[in-house]
């Protein structure tokens, strides 16, 4: 089968898309574009400026709006040029609806995000054969509200990226994410307490004892899994979005292997990965708190459960993994 695969860049995870469906003997071509974010300053600060602080803060859309449609002549001349099987949109924004009306062979849109965040797309689910969201509770609201069908298809894995490594333990305690609302309140409450690693714009923070702890800005797929690896245990604080879903760290840690992974209970595979054997969930700051004494005191226990979270991981949830289930779903 011949698949195109296109849309806006996650997570720098297109080539983890490829190599996927590549191994389940596809030949697969990409067109990715960022015109979403997040930019960073530095070789990036002309994008941030052109995709980001101009459309978004000042409502100045003419370079937001040419890249976009440059990059949809691109898909054009791609899919008018080669026998395409299957064309895969990820997340559905930026591409001309035209386009996928058009395609002669199975469309399908995958939705990294609630759908429910972007009506925009509500219109355009019957353009494709199938439409998949990482959201479970997207299944219901649009079969309720809007009478339209779409699959629950989680995110995943590259175990490429992130993988057991030797490493010291350099940290008791790492946060990988953006300084969201919900996140430095919760932060600020214990990250005086631990030897704390942090990743993410939390240098903007006010708080002296958070921005002390940043380690790095951003970084790639290599240092975070090294952080991981070399941490007793990773937090992981879900956006208010992600109702039921789990965000992209909760495979990340997993898959990792090295550090046990504390994060909320969020529905879409609380019966799978349980509680105390494949990660920690936790309710609320006090009952992180208890936890993080109990199991810090307990390195054993850790690697335990750690490495039971690792094969669960490895062994169901990589993204050659969803690439089958989407595939079988499109029949």
């Amino acid at each position: 089968m011949k698949i195109l695969i296109t849309g806006n860049i996650f997570h720098n995870y297109e080539y983890s898309f490829k190599r996927a469906f590549e191994g389940l003997g596809h030949d697969v071509a990409l067109s990715f574009f960022n015109f979403e974010g997040p930019f960073y300053f530095g070789f990036q600060t002309i994008k941030w400026l052109k995709f980001g602080l101009l459309p978004h803060k000042l409502g100045i859309k003419y370079f937001l709006n040419k890249a976009i449609d440059k990059h949809n002549k691109e898909i054009k001349n791609l899919i008018q040029n080669n026998d395409y099987d299957l064309l895969l949109v990820i997340k559905g924004l930026s591409i001309d609806p035209e386009i996928v009306s058009n395609f002669k062979g199975k469309k399908a849109l995958w939705i990294f995000d609630s759908i429910t965040r972007f009506p925009e797309l509500h219109d355009q689910i019957d353009n494709y054969t199938r439409v998949f969201s990482f959201e479970p509770s997207d299944v219901p609201y649009c079969k309720n509200e809007l009478g339209k069908s779409i699959t629950f298809l989680p995110l995943a894995v590259d175990p490429e990226y992130y993988h057991p490594v030797k490493s010291p333990k350099k940290y008791e305690l790492s946060f990988v994410g953006g300084r969201k609302p919900n996140r430095e309140p919760f932060i600020k409450e214990i990250c005086g307490d631990y030897n704390f690693a942090l990743i993410g714009d939390f240098y903007k923070s006010k708080d002296k004892r958070i921005k002390s702890r940043v380690i790095a800005k951003n970084a790639d797929h290599k240092f975070i899994n090294e952080l991981y690896n070399s941490t007793n245990v990773n937090l992981n604080i879900h956006k208010p979005q992600s109702k039921e879903a789990v965000n992209i760290r909760f495979f990340e840690i997993l898959a990792s292997g090295g550090g046990v992974q504390f994060v909320e209970p969020q529905k879409a595979f609380l019966d799978e990965f349980k509680d105390g054997e494949d990660l920690v969930y936790y309710h609320s700051k006090e009952e992180l708190e208890k936890k993080l004494a109990l199991y810090l005191n307990d390195e054993e226990k850790c690697r335990e459960i750690a490495h039971n979270g690792y094969l669960k991981t490895i062994n169901g949830h990589t993204w050659k993994h969803r690439a089958e289930k989407l595939l079988e779903a499109i029949k």
